[in-house]
């Protein structure tokens, strides 16, 4: 039997965010507080899909 040790804590968060547009620094702002790693937002009623770089955050995102 082989025992597994983690390296470390990896913090993931969720936030229903009802529009990202305006939102975007109080977000980072939000991120960096809570040391969260991986962050996945819902309802940013973005349209299409695509990537944008916030800040030093990296925003992937697919919309309606």
């Amino acid at each position: 039997m082989t025992n597994w040790h983690g390296y470390g804590t990896t913090i993931f968060g969720t936030w229903n965010v009802r529009g990202l547009n305006g939102k975007e620094h109080e977000i980072t702002k939000e991120i960096k507080q809570t040391k969260v790693k991986y962050l996945a937002l819902t309802e940013t009623k973005k349209k299409d899909q695509g990537i944008e770089e916030i800040e030093d955050y990296i925003l992937v995102y697919s919309g309606v």
